[in-house]
């Protein structure tokens, strides 16, 4: 959930961010302000980054709540070496090897 909360406000902190420093591309920032001064495109951008960035972050952890949790299992290697005779007068070897879940009761 905090992944997916970190990243929803990562994402609509520079989306938010991106508008807000796009509002100030005249000298005029549209509210009857003047983006001249560094301070207000600063306001601009910080207003926007938390605008988008927080109800974003919300949509991100739901769905990370609601993403699937990984889930470890212990698994045990099964390994056979077998000798058999092979043609005439020779032998063989033969390695079979299996991974997978403990199975109760072996």
């Amino acid at each position: 959930m905090l992944r997916g909360a970190g990243a929803g406000f990562a994402v609509g902190a520079l989306v938010g961010g991106s508008l807000g420093a796009a509002t100030c591309v005249t000298d005029s920032d549209g509210f009857g302000g003047s983006c001249s001064d560094r301070g207000k495109r600063a306001q601009l951008i910080l207003g926007g980054a938390l605008i988008l960035g927080v109800p974003v972050a919300a949509l991100g952890a739901v769905i990370g709540s609601a993403s699937p949790l990984e889930q470890w299992r212990r698994v045990w290697p099964a390994v056979r070496v077998v000798l058999a005779p092979v043609g005439r007068g020779g032998v063989g070897v033969m390695v079979a090897a299996q991974v997978g879940p403990r199975r109760r009761g072996r």
